[in-house]
Order: C-alpha cells, then structure tokens, then sequence
C-alpha cells in the first residue's frame, strides 16, 4: 500500500496530491470553467424572479388592499 506521501516523492515536479487521469494535462494557470458561468447565470436569474415577486407583493399589500401590516 503506497501512502500519499510515498507517491509525492515519486513525482515530487507535480504540485498536486495527486496525478491526473490518463490522457489529461492539467493546467493550473487557465483551469476549466466549474460551472461557474451557469451559476452565476442561474444566480442572476434567481435574484430577478425574487425581486419580481417581492415587488408584486408589495405592490399588491399596499396599492390593492390597503392593508399593510407589521408582520409583512
């Protein structure tokens, strides 16, 4: 049984814990996008809905019913 840090000394020019996949060469400068482009996409989405229906809300409390109350 190898421990981490046996296969460390083994490839000590890799900065890693571990060695990639066969057939991967890693690049630590420009890594791949982890899905950061959709979340920030769906977190944008989120806050526009949330901002929508907060105003419909608000709205409807204040200019419908006339009713604005502390728990609101």
């Amino acid at each position: 049984m190898l421990l981490a840090a046996e296969t460390m000394e083994d490839q000590p020019s890799y900065p890693g814990a571990i060695p990639p996949p066969l057939n991967i060469t890693p690049d630590l400068n420009n890594p791949q996008d982890a899905g950061r482009t959709l979340s920030l996409a769906m977190l944008i989405v989120c806050d526009i809905l949330i901002t929508i229906f907060f105003a419909a809300r608000v709205y409807t409390k204040a200019w419908a019913i006339h009713n604005i109350l502390v728990e609101d």
